[in-house]
């Protein structure tokens, strides 16, 4: 009666867009561990290359040199920025996740508290007497509109509705 007939259909496409979304969260994890491996790997390879430059140019000195200052910084703003950029995007994943969970937990919710109306507007066609085809009557037509309005209290209390 409240409850459409494609619910549970529902209920399963939500399950397989959360599944999808804690593989795009993982995927986005290792993506944002191979950037700054790569990072870090490219500002190794730098450091290796002005080494050996500075040692070439400057062959009276035995003692290798490191990068500068400021070649050192332009590396670990490349790295802060990747890895920035990777967290967001994980950030948003996990967001995503969890307001899906949220939907799908209020929907749930929702289905439950209808089912339970459903049983007891029943129950009570059976106790005076109606039958399947005939219309409900104004007090079961009044018991319906209180306990839907029963029914958002508790999920507003819950913090569903």
């Amino acid at each position: 009666m409240i409850t459409p007939p494609s619910i549970f259909t529902f209920f399963d496409d939500m399950c397989e867009v959360v599944c999808i979304i804690k593989k795009l969260k993982c995927f986005f994890l290792i993506k944002l561990n191979t950037v700054i491996k790569t990072t870090n790997e490219r500002t190794n390879e730098m450091t290796s290359t002005m080494t050996m430059t500075m040692t070439s140019t400057m062959e009276e000195k035995a003692t290798t040199a490191t990068m500068s200052p400021a070649v050192r910084a332009a590396a670990l703003k490349r790295e802060k920025k990747a890895a920035a950029v990777l967290a967001r995007a994980a950030g948003k994943v996990a967001a995503a996740a969890r307001r899906a969970e949220d939907h799908t937990a209020r929907n749930k919710a929702i289905a439950e508290e209808t089912a339970l109306i459903d049983r007891q507007i029943q129950c009570a066609r059976r106790a005076l007497g109606v039958g399947k085809n005939e219309p409900n009557s104004t007090a079961i037509c009044l018991m319906i509109e209180t306990l839907t309005f029963q029914m958002r209290v508790r999920l507003s209390e819950k913090g569903y509705w």
